[in-house]
């Protein structure tokens, strides 16, 4: 008997193929998402295990150094200011004008201000390293000028200042200041040699040369010096070593609750696990799903008394 085609037969037909084919497409998806999440957690767990000798020490290094840098630059230059204000110098920089003519090596300043430039950096009497003896204080309290700034005296000559930064000094750079040896007689400036080590065994101009030309600009004193450098370190790793007591005992704080309470998390992650694998016996076969089940309950088992032991040995 002839039967005539119905559009809705096989429209029901396609229509449930596609269905099914978008659902295995989706186990397939879901299978590759969770095996690939599987595969990179294995790997950082494997690589932190055997890697934790290496791992563990450069944690450790970069959360104290890094806190400890920004905090001697802060400590510094409280410590310098506390004092300053305590000895009655809280006056705050002052910039020196000099001048450097070409063909010279050494800096020209006009010689009341080079005087007092020469006291305040090598014989500093305004601080507590004023009550220091006079070797103690020259090697414990000495300090360094800053050249704040520095061009050539003809704008015209500024395109000849060489790009070099040796045998020259350099804007932004620290120096020793000492008084020139050699000097040109009947003059009323004070001619300065500058160095970059504390012995002026490296000096900032070692040879006059024919490129440069006449400089002038501007020097600052760095007050900063050994004593409150060091002072500022101790400060800062006393208080590092304060943060990292607390957090240590932070943390064996909660690994101790970690294993008196053991069982209740074995409870929640056992609920975990079975919200997940209801989930995905859905979109998964039934023997995958019951072996997933199987293995997470055996690791949660196993592994959770093992994590208190293991944070408590990394820290």
């Amino acid at each position: 008997m002839y039967r005539p085609f119905r559009p809705s037969d096989g429209g029901a037909s396609v229509g449930g193929f596609v269905q099914s084919e978008r659902l295995h497409e989706y186990q397939y998806n879901v299978i590759f998402v969770g095996f690939t999440l599987f595969i990179c957690s294995s790997a950082i767990v494997y690589l932190t295990q055997n890697l934790s000798s290496v791992l563990v020490p450069l944690i450790w290094a970069a959360f104290t150094a890094v806190p400890l840098t920004g905090l001697i630059s802060v400590i510094n230059p409280f410590i310098i200011r506390c004092t300053s204000i305590c000895c009655g110098h809280a006056q705050g920089k002052k910039s020196i004008p000099f001048t450097i003519l070409a063909g010279e090596i050494f800096v020209r300043i006009r010689c009341d201000k080079g005087r007092t430039l020469l006291d305040e950096v090598n014989a500093p009497g305004s601080d507590i390293c004023g009550r220091c003896m006079e070797a103690e204080r020259a090697y414990c309290c000495r300090r360094r000028v800053r050249v704040k700034e520095l061009k050539a005296k003809d704008p015209a000559d500024q395109a000849l200042l060489p790009k070099r930064e040796v045998n020259r000094l350099v804007k932004g750079w620290k120096y020793y200041v000492q008084e020139a040896k050699e000097r040109p007689a009947n003059s009323n400036e004070v001619f300065l040699d500058l160095s970059l080590d504390h012995a002026a065994h490296y000096p900032a101009m070692v040879t006059p040369t024919a490129d440069m030309p006449t400089l002038q600009g501007l020097l600052e004193i760095d007050k900063t010096h050994f004593v409150s450098y060091t002072v500022a370190v101790v400060v800062a790793l006393s208080f590092i070593g304060c943060c990292l007591a607390v957090f240590i005992w932070l943390v064996s704080c909660g690994v101790e609750a970690l294993t008196k309470n053991v069982s209740a998390y074995v409870k929640g992650g056992r609920e975990f696990i079975d919200w997940g694998i209801g989930y995905a016996q859905e979109v998964l076969p039934p023997d995958l799903a019951s072996k997933l089940d199987q293995h997470a309950q055996a690791q949660l088992q196993e592994k959770l008394p093992e994590l208190a032991s293991s944070i408590l040995g990394l820290v």
